[in-house]
């Protein structure tokens, strides 16, 4: 299990998405100063010395941050059954998008209409890492099942 290159992939699937609960990921910074923050919990506009306040809530980009690392170890898990494996890892790549295109889209309409300048935190480079591994790790189960099917065909 742990010696197939996959399963690294896999692990570093799981662990990638779980940084991003904690601190925020995209700042939002326009001309007056005020500051709009991403975090893992919702968007947050920065109300003067009172702290930040919440503008909105994120719950989709929320809930697939929890999906992915879990769908992670379930395919670590299923090491025996390539075949569902390779199954569930598409579905992880396939919420990996849907994440990446949701966070893209939260972004952009906490900025809409505001001139303002987006930075980026490290953690956000983070999120197309975890698409790539995600692919990674299905291209080397498929790579296992081939081997495999070889071989039953050799016998």
């Amino acid at each position: 299990m742990l010696q197939r290159i996959q399963t690294l992939y896999l692990l570093l699937t799981t662990a990638l998405p779980l940084l991003f609960l904690k601190g925020n990921f995209l700042r939002i910074i326009n001309r007056t100063g005020n500051e709009i923050v991403m975090k893992f919990s919702g968007i947050y506009q920065s109300a003067g010395d009172d702290g930040f306040s919440c503008l909105g809530q994120m719950l989709p980009v929320s809930v697939m941050t929890i999906i992915i690392p879990s769908l992670s170890v379930l395919a670590i898990s299923l090491y025996k059954k390539r075949k569902f494996q390779m199954k569930v890892v598409a579905v992880l790549i396939v919420i990996a998008v849907l994440w990446i295109g949701l966070i893209l889209y939260y972004s952009l309409a906490a900025g809409e209409g505001l001139s303002s300048s987006y930075v980026p935190g490290a953690k956000l480079y983070l999120a197309p890492l975890v698409l790539i591994f995600g692919i990674l790790a299905y291209r080397g189960i498929r790579r296992d099942e081939n081997l495999v099917s070889s071989y039953d065909r050799l016998r």
